[in-house]
C-alpha cells in the first residue's frame, strides 16, 4: 500500500511537523513517521533569495 506523509519545514530547514495524510494501518503509519524522527536539518527553500518554510507530501510505498 501507499502512505502519504505531509512534512512541514520551517524557514531554517528544520522538520517541525509530520502528519499522515492517508495511511494504511495505524502501526505501519506510526513506523513511517518514526522514520523521520531524527531527520537532519536541510537547506531551506527560498523565494526571491529569502528562506521560507514549506510543506511537502511524500508518498511511501510499503510492501505488504
Amino acid at each position: 500500500g501507499r502512505i502519504y506523509l505531509k512534512l512541514i519545514f520551517d524557514g531554517s530547514g528544520r522538520l517541525i511537523k509530520k502528519t499522515v495524510v492517508r495511511g494504511i494501518d495505524p502501526e505501519v503509519d506510526f513506523a513511517a513517521t518514526k522514520t523521520f524522527e531524527n531527520f537532519p536539518q536541510l537547506q531551506p527553500a527560498e523565494i526571491h533569495g529569502k528562506p521560507v518554510g514549506m510543506e511537502y507530501v511524500l508518498v511511501m510505498q510499503v510492501k505488504e
